[in-house]
């Protein structure tokens, strides 16, 4: 069986738990130009992609061509809980390292820590790798995002009769890097899905538990910043475009509120550089950021 065929394999079984899976166009056979040393990944690196946690799936696309078409990475995963399958063969995520690293990992057993030094080698012949949706600092990760990522890691390991232990993040392979920010048990997680100890992934948008009257109290608190910057409130157009995003994005429960208003407010410099609604714009995400930290302490 070829590495091209153990990936279909581990396509089919991410499926089999409930994920969706994107193989995207030329995913099977994709590389860096090398191969693999062993023939097939030896274990697996986390990272995180340092972008915003937009869950527009045309900024999510966007991404995601990037990598792929710079032989970035095996697999992305996106905010939104979708795992995407770049390429089979080796990529350019995981340079140098430390070999004692990879010594452990062959034996599957688990880095020490964070790693101390730079390293000696380069791990991209030997480890497969996922890049996460996340801006790589404090942010909350969405659950959906950790999710699909250690359900790919599980995949990976089941295929090829590894353990968990050969879970690692970048950050466990060199100390030239900081990734996953998220500091939670990686390779417990992995070993949940491992065992069949895992519920199947949540495709509901239940991120915050908000009913209508926090919907409305939201809405009108938004509504009464932008009032503040718009003599005609509700009827000019870019406070009506703010604000059916607000309505998008409540609905939605997610974390990402912030984000995904800002990117609907100022979409590609469509203000024209117009300092009012620069100005309005700010306020807007200011806004948006206070009602968040207030919403999560609400439902720490």
């Amino acid at each position: 069986m070829s590495v091209e065929d153990d990936f279909r394999s581990i396509v089919g079984r991410m499926r089999g738990w409930g994920f969706k899976v994107v193989e995207y166009s030329g995913c099977y056979g994709r590389s860096n130009g090398s191969s693999w040393s062993a023939g097939r990944p030896e274990g697996h690196g986390n990272h995180h992609y340092v972008c915003a946690l937009n869950p527009s799936q045309s900024y999510i696309d966007s991404l995601v061509s990037s990598l792929a078409n710079g032989s970035v990475v095996n697999w992305f995963t996106d905010m939104n809980g979708v795992a995407y399958l770049l390429g089979t063969r080796p990529m350019n995520h995981f340079g140098t390292g430390n070999s004692s690293v990879l010594a452990k990992t062959r034996a599957d057993q688990p880095p020490p820590g964070n790693a101390s030094a730079s390293g000696d080698m380069s791990g991209n012949q030997t480890y497969s790798g996922t890049e996460c949706q996340h801006p790589g600092d404090a942010t909350p990760w969405p659950q959906k995002l950790l999710d699909v990522t250690f359900a790919i890691n599980a995949a990976e390991f089941m295929q090829w009769g590894y353990s968990h232990n050969r879970a690692i993040m970048h950050r466990e392979w060199t100390n030239r890097k900081i990734d996953m920010s998220w500091q939670g048990d990686l390779r417990g997680n992995v070993k949940k899905y491992m065992s069949g100890s895992t519920p199947p992934p949540d495709t509901g948008d239940d991120d915050l538990p908000l009913n209508q009257a926090d919907k409305d109290w939201i809405t009108n608190a938004i509504k009464g910043q932008l009032n503040q910057y718009f003599a005609n409130g509700e009827g000019n157009p870019n406070t009506g475009r703010i604000m059916q995003a607000a309505q998008n994005a409540i609905a939605n429960k997610g974390p990402w509120l912030v984000d995904t208003m800002w990117n609907e407010v100022m979409p590609s410099n469509a203000d024209g550089g117009n300092p009012e609604k620069q100005q309005a714009g700010q306020k807007a995400r200011d806004t948006l950021s206070s009602l968040m930290t207030m919403i999560s302490r609400m439902y720490r």
